[in-house]
């Protein structure tokens, strides 16, 4: 399932009231929920810098809140950049 607009904006606002809108504006400004099927949340990140500093820091509360919104569990997460999503498509 991919969140729709509406739980994408609340994953966003809990994420800025958790972490601070410095780190969320330096991070997680651009990061979509690609998808979450079967426990494997799949997110993009605006850039190879953001997706890596996502998974080294901040992806255990990122499943939180994401489970929080889309009452469903995370039990795995992929964090890609929205560069290498553009080049497998091509």
């Amino acid at each position: 399932m991919k969140p729709t607009d509406v739980q994408q904006f609340a994953i966003h606002a809990k994420l800025s009231m958790q972490l601070g809108s410095d780190i969320f504006d330096a991070v997680f400004v651009g990061t979509e929920i690609a998808e979450l099927s079967n426990g494997e949340m799949r997110v993009l990140a605006q850039s190879e810098h953001c997706a890596g500093v996502i998974e080294d820091n901040y992806l255990g509360v990122l499943a939180v809140i994401v489970e929080s919104v889309l009452k469903r569990p995370v039990k795995r997460a992929t964090v890609a950049s929205r560069s290498v999503r553009r080049r497998t498509e091509q």
